[in-house]
């Protein structure tokens, strides 16, 4: 019986890859399978996967390259484990990670486990992230700590019951950006029970070449729009996450302002993923801002489009 499947999309990852594969076999728990889905790779990552003679590593091809949001959607339709966990190929999970919230998420039936992180610059200092939890562990708190950023928005430090992966999840091809944290609201939406466990349980590691890291294209920058939107509309189902939803929408918007990307751009791409009810017209930004923030976010913006970030 498989225990756990852990779902990792894979795209010219060969300068890391073998680490990532490594711990994952030393994993404490012996019940898993590593489900690697290449995204047409144009590096050697595809052959360094299959040079482990190992039943627990499992490789899957895809014909065309649409994106990690496509890559883990095969994995996870194909997985065996009673549970699944994601990985990126940048990173590893410390050798007890798995079992840990494996563990706990049957110790208390969990549906989701949600576990700290370490993350390794690229200098190879390191620091524990914890995740926060202000307004409890149950689905309306994790969602109001996800949209005010006291946790990650990613997938890979936390294992999510396989019954949580249904057919109607929202699946986007060529979604690069902000696909992980899309996936991750519509899990926690079909989540009955939530729980924590305080340990490191995943070692991110800050990947420079990684797209997470790299200038968003103008086409880009709609996908990200989109991908914050998918998850945001999410929130926008629960009354008691509303005010943080649209603040949380706010504020990304002048984020990526501050970045120095075009505003208009911006702007449009807002307003194309919005509907009706979840437009954030400056009505609505007067109703969850007083007026000193609104002033204060609007001079920063422009400060630092114009003069670079201090």
């Amino acid at each position: 019986m498989v225990k756990v499947s852990i779902i990792i999309p894979v795209y010219n990852k060969e300068h890391s890859i073998l680490k990532c594969i490594q711990s994952l076999l030393n994993q404490t728990v012996n019940d898993i399978e590593c489900i690697f889905v290449d995204d047409c790779s144009k590096d050697s990552s595809v052959e360094l996967i299959k040079s482990f003679n190992d039943e627990r590593v499992k490789l899957i091809c895809s014909s065309i390259n649409q994106g990690p949001m496509c890559a883990r959607a095969r994995g996870y339709k194909v997985a065996k484990g009673s549970y699944i966990m994601f990985c990126d190929a940048d990173d590893t999970i410390p050798f007890d990670g798995v079992q840990k919230l494996y563990e706990r998420a049957t110790e208390t039936n969990s549906d989701i486990v949600i576990g700290n992180y370490c993350r390794v610059e690229s200098d190879g200092s390191t620091h524990v992230v914890n995740n926060l939890f202000p307004f409890g562990k149950d689905k309306i708190g994790v969602f109001k700590a996800l949209l005010l950023w006291k946790q990650s928005q990613s997938l890979w430090d936390k294992i999510f019951k396989k019954e949580l992966f249904t057919d109607n999840l929202v699946v986007v091809d060529g979604q690069k950006n902000g696909e992980d944290g899309w996936l991750l609201y519509q899990l926690i939406d079909n989540a009955k029970s939530l729980d924590t466990i305080d340990d490191v349980i995943y070692n991110y590691v800050m990947d420079e070449v990684s797209t997470t890291h790299q200038r968003y294209s103008n086409d880009t920058l709609e996908r990200v729009v989109r991908a914050i939107w998918g998850r945001v509309r999410i929130a926008f189902k629960y009354n008691d996450c509303k005010s943080l939803a649209y603040r949380h929408l706010f504020v990304l918007k002048y984020r990526l302002i501050e970045e120095g990307y075009n505003k208009q751009i911006i702007s449009n791409a807002f307003r194309k993923y919005a509907t009706n009810s979840t437009s954030i017209n400056a009505k609505v930004m007067f109703k969850y801002f007083s007026v000193y923030e609104i002033i204060k976010m609007f001079l920063v913006s422009t400060a630092r489009r114009y003069y670079g970030k201090k």
